[in-house]
């Protein structure tokens, strides 16, 4: 399952803008923005494979970005990974338990 491409979701906010008499262009600066949703490719969900009868092959893989943590950031890199599920659930809890460290929060 894939995102949208970036121009199609401007496109949709163009559309609902324009409904409440909003008029803006398309900002140029989506161009060679860094995260852009279509570089993110999450499986489909089985039931959704189920009940749709999809044909194409099940894809088992993420992809997605690295994540960078130090003492001054935790998030994404920006640099695309392709990661397997006991991969992306180990990135998921070392950032939050970096971010929750940083707040003082618990779970």
């Amino acid at each position: 399952m894939n995102h949208p491409d970036d121009h199609v979701i401007f496109e949709i906010l163009r559309r609902l803008l324009g409904r409440f008499g909003i008029y803006a262009g398309v900002p140029e600066s989506i161009r060679g923005f860094k995260y852009t949703l279509n570089s993110l490719i999450v499986p489909e969900l089985t039931f959704v494979r189920q009940r749709y009868r999809l044909l194409f092959p099940e894809q088992n893989n993420i992809r997605g970005t690295g994540i960078r943590i130090d003492s001054d950031f935790g998030g994404s890199d920006g640099i695309p990974l392709v990661y397997n599920w006991s991969m992306l659930v180990g990135a998921y809890f070392r950032l939050y338990d970096h971010v929750f460290k940083e707040d003082g929060a618990s779970i």
